[in-house]
């Protein structure tokens, strides 16, 4: 599969490049790193006087810079499966800075090309598809779960959780596109439970960023492990749940576990499918992950937990929250759409 681009540089003069998957330039690597993404790989070859071309390692999401391209040297030009390759002749400081999603459309492979205008001129883009190998959780958005052109891989379920009884101060965002009914008695959640190890030619690991995603077994490879317990009502407690829900305990208090990524920068894109909305909870601070090609936008939940005798806990790696006097938790969600 070969994606044509075509790039405007600084004085205007544009240049057709051709993206390759599964093809590689052998013997001629002068740098290799981990990246959140393709782009930004493509950007800091585009950066160095010395970069010709790159390869991308699509299940590492490895950037390798390239001192030669394979209009130079054609006989290093190889199939690769794991690999993309692509020539950069962007002039310095060009399109990549002030980049406009036009469209997106999904190809039955591993990623996903966007069409993307810049000075006048339309390239095209790539990005995954499918969403990175594992089992695992993400809140449920009001448009359903992230359904993948491969077939279904989610579960729904929920969990009502009865608040506190006296002067209750439940709240949630102005901006507020979760699954959820959050009301003076109660919080009622959805999620969606990834339950298919790997669905799809396009599956990887989760990219390097700052954010965290719902514990269904096992944390996803680089993911760290942690989680909250909300100490609910006391009196006549009314939790209840149904379907599939992420690991944790489920009784007159609710605990929920969590795996997040801890390694990387939020201002650093990292690269999921956008076709449809979904959410990522924010690590760290109250602001999101950014993704490629997508809005983030950061909203809350604040749940007013039991008063008396609370037990509300957390340990590890768990989703940024502010925590106030009689045992306010607000948590933020990062809801994202295609830009």
């Amino acid at each position: 599969l070969v994606s044509r681009i075509t790039h405007a540089n600084a004085t205007g003069k544009c240049n057709s490049q051709e993206s390759a998957f599964r093809k590689a330039l052998q013997g001629h690597t002068y740098d290799t790193f981990k990246v959140n993404s393709l782009h930004v790989c493509v950007k800091r070859c585009d950066k160095e006087e010395k970069c010709q071309s790159i390869n991308f390692v699509i299940d590492e999401s490895i950037c390798e810079l390239n001192k030669q391209s394979k209009e130079a040297r054609p006989d290093n030009y190889v199939t690769d499966p794991r690999r993309i390759y692509m020539t950069v002749k962007f002039g310095k400081g060009g399109c990549f800075k002030s980049i406009v999603i036009l469209k997106s459309w999904s190809f039955d492979c591993m990623y996903m090309c966007i069409s993307r205008k810049c000075n006048g001129q339309i390239f095209f883009f790539c990005a995954a598809d499918t969403w990175p190998s594992g089992t695992y959780g993400l809140p449920r958005s009001k448009t359903g779960c992230p359904q993948p052109p491969h077939g279904s891989e989610w579960e729904t379920g929920w969990r009502l959780q009865d608040t506190e009884d006296s002067s209750n101060k439940n709240r949630f965002s102005d901006s507020f596109h979760l699954d959820a009914v959050v009301l003076d008695s109660h919080v009622n959640r959805s999620f969606c439970i990834k339950h298919v190890h790997k669905v799809g030619t396009g599956a990887k690991p989760w990219p390097l960023g700052q954010y965290c995603i719902y514990k269904k077994g096992t944390c996803p490879v680089g993911l760290s492990e942690g989680f909250i317990q909300w100490d609910d009502e006391d009196i006549s407690n009314n939790n209840s749940n149904g379907g599939t829900l992420p690991d944790g305990i489920y009784d007159n208090a609710t605990r929920i576990s969590f795996c997040c990524q801890t390694d990387g920068n939020k201002s650093d894109p990292i690269t999921l499918p956008v076709e449809k909305p979904f959410y990522l909870l924010a690590y760290g601070s109250s602001e999101c992950q950014k993704v490629e090609g997508a809005l983030g936008t950061e909203e809350y939940i604040q749940y007013d937990n039991e008063d008396s005798k609370n037990s509300d806990k957390w340990e590890g790696s768990h989703p940024f929250m502010k925590y106030s006097y009689l045992t306010k938790m607000r948590i933020t969600y990062c809801y994202y759409r295609a830009a």
